[in-house]
């Protein structure tokens, strides 16, 4: 055993068994991510896949989103698997390439159905939004809306199906998620989805505290592109439910 031993360390082999343990951080973010879902939702399960092909082990832990936010690149944690990408946050943490897109909507009631033609049209109505979140200026800068901040869009949905808000934003396919799960009855929300906000790049970060970062991001954007051209990526989002 001790001659193996040896004869791994003098080939170079030995390092790849030491693979590090990365810790993964993400709040419930459905369907992207979530304690209660398959896997812990596409993005927890494509980015534990790419870090396991690249021999890696990961532990995951679930916080809010303005934790998240408030201890990015402090070394508290390596990986987010889902995260949008500001010039603030890039010089905490190194982004990978966009593996997937956010339709950002504004969702209102169907009794009420909002179509947005820029930010004047936000003009007298009260918007619900979710701290910490990056949300694009012409919103947070719009002049004559009022803005409600929450914890999360669950609450923010609620809130717009009691009448506590004319409006809300958020990814299309998230907001739709948590409206069918906690916003009763759903079908009452008028999605704009003709007029989209912005399209957001979607990525997998990691802290510039960790030692290596730069060769961990490339790694993971080689295994985003395996992972597309062998179709592993399109079966993980029919799994999910976003084919």
């Amino acid at each position: 055993m001790k001659i193996i031993f040896c004869c791994l360390i003098a080939w170079g082999i030995w390092p790849v068994s030491q693979a590090q343990e990365l810790r993964m951080v993400a709040d419930n973010w459905a369907p992207m991510t979530g304690k209660n879902l398959q896997n812990g939702g596409f993005s927890i399960d494509l980015t534990r896949q790419l870090l396991t092909e690249l021999g890696h082990t990961v532990t995951l832990t679930f916080m809010d989103w303005d934790q998240i936010a408030s201890t990015m690149g402090t070394g508290n944690f390596d990986v987010i698997p889902a995260v949008w990408y500001t010039p603030k946050r890039d010089k905490r943490m190194h982004f990978s390439q966009a593996y997937d897109h956010n339709k950002l909507v504004f969702i209102s009631r169907k009794a009420d159905a909002f179509q947005y033609s820029g930010p004047s049209s936000l003009s007298n109505r009260t918007l619900g939004l979710v701290k910490s979140y990056a949300y694009p200026k012409a919103v947070l800068q719009a002049k004559g809306v009022s803005i409600l901040f929450a914890t999360d869009a669950k609450q923010n949905l609620q809130k717009l199906a009691g009448g506590a808000l004319h409006l809300t934003l958020g990814d299309y396919l998230v907001m739709k998620f948590e409206a069918t799960r906690h916003v009763h009855p759903a079908h009452k929300l008028f999605y704009d989805t003709d007029h989209p906000l912005k399209d957001i790049p979607l990525h997998i970060a990691v802290s510039r505290q960790f030692k290596g970062y730069k060769k961990l991001i490339s790694g993971i954007n080689n295994g985003l592109k395996t992972f597309k051209l062998d179709g592993r990526y399109q079966q993980l989002q029919s799994q999910h439910g976003l084919d």
